[in-house]
C-alpha cells in the first residue's frame, strides 16, 4: 500500500457546512441554535439562533445566505448576516441542551465613540501651509515640523479642495483637519463622536503602536 504524505497545515474548521444541517431541518432550522468549533477556544458563551435562511440551491448545498440572533463572547450583537456560512465549522445544538446555552448571561456591548477627526500629517501640513501662504494666510503654530520640501511633492486636487474650502477669507485659519474613514462592519461595536463630543481615545496617541519603536532616535531637520 503506498505510503500518503500530507503537505501543509492541518485545516482549522472541524464541523459540518451550515446548509448542510440546516437543510435537513424543518423550515431550514429556524429557531435552532448553532454553534461553531472555533467557539470553543472562548470561556464566554458563544452561538447563532437562526432567523432565516435563503439558499442558493447550489449542487454542494454549501452557499447561502443565514441570518442568526448572534451571541459572540458573552455580548448579544443582534439579528446579523453571517460572513462565511459555507466554512465546513458548524455543529448543530441539540435541543436538550439549548435551554441550558441560552440561560447563559450575556450583556449588550457598549459602542466605542472613535475620533470624527484626525490630526493632519506633518508632510500634508507643510504642502497646505505652502500653499495657505501664498494666499496670505497662515497656520497656527503647533508642533515643529520638517522645514524641507521636495518640489515635486504636490497636494492631490481632491484634497486641495476639501481644505480650501473650509479655509477663511484672510488672517489666521483654523488648524486643518481630516474627517476620519472607518471601515463599515456589520457589528456596531462602535460609533463616530459627535460635533464636539468627546471621544474615547485619540490616534495620535501612538505610544502603544509598534510602529513607534521606529521612530526613537530620528531627529527632525
Amino acid at each position: 500500500m503506498p505510503r500518503i504524505k500530507y503537505i501543509g497545515y492541518p485545516s482549522p474548521y472541524v464541523g459540518k457546512h451550515l446548509l448542510w444541517l440546516l437543510g435537513n431541518l424543518k423550515n431550514f432550522g429556524v429557531g435552532r441554535v448553532v454553534t461553531r468549533t472555533s467557539f470553543e477556544r472562548y470561556p464566554e458563551p458563544s452561538y447563532y439562533v437562526i432567523t432565516k435562511v435563503r439558499p442558493y440551491m447550489d449542487d454542494a448545498n454549501q452557499y447561502g445566505d443565514v441570518w442568526a440572533e448572534t451571541v459572540f463572547r458573552g455580548r448579544r450583537l443582534g439579528v446579523i448576516q453571517l460572513e462565511s456560512p459555507q466554512v465546513p465549522d458548524y455543529k448543530l445544538v441539540p435541543k436538550s441542551e439549548e435551554a441550558r446555552l441560552l440561560s447563559l448571561p450575556v450583556v449588550d456591548p457598549v459602542a466605542k465613540v472613535l475620533p470624527r477627526y484626525l490630526k493632519m500629517p506633518p508632510l500634508m501640513r507643510i504642502i497646505v501651509e505652502r500653499d495657505l501662504k501664498a494666499k496670505g494666510l497662515s497656520l497656527p503654530v503647533v508642533d515643529p515640523v520638517p522645514k524641507v520640501l521636495p518640489r515635486y511633492l504636490k497636494m492631490p486636487p481632491l484634497m486641495r479642495i476639501i481644505v480650501e474650502r473650509d479655509l477663511k477669507a484672510k488672517g489666521v485659519v483654523e488648524e486643518p483637519k481630516l474627517r476620519a474613514v472607518y471601515s463599515s462592519s456589520y457589528v456596531k461595536s462602535y460609533r463616530i463622536a459627535e460635533e464636539g463630543e468627546t471621544p474615547d481615545f485619540e490616534h495620535t496617541d501612538m505610544k502603544n503602536y509598534i510602529t513607534e519603536k521606529f521612530r526613537q532616535g530620528i531627529k527632525e531637520i
